[in-house]
């Protein structure tokens, strides 16, 4: 068996080490962009469902008053949904 020299072995272990060091700063930006896009789903969700109950809202509110410009913002709400790509059932 061969034994490594001086030079080869530190070019090993330079090498292990820069390893190591580029496996923590990916695992770093992976975990970091999951938590970006993570959080942003969460915003997503929230904004979704504040339209929805806002949408509930005005439409109970346009049944019980039968107004014309709740009925105008009902529709407006709803083509706004549909242009985001947000199905909206009734």
């Amino acid at each position: 068996m061969r034994r490594l020299g001086d030079t080869e072995g530190r070019c090993f272990w330079t090498g292990q080490l820069l390893s190591l060091v580029a496996t923590v700063v990916a695992v770093y930006l992976a975990a970091t962009l999951g938590y970006d896009k993570a959080v942003q789903y969460d915003q997503l969700i929230k904004d979704q469902n504040s339209c929805f109950q806002h949408l509930g809202e005005v439409s109970a509110q346009f049944r019980d008053e039968t107004s014309p410009g709740i009925g105008k913002e009902l529709v407006r709400l709803r083509i706004k949904l549909e242009e985001n790509g947000l199905a909206v059932e009734g």
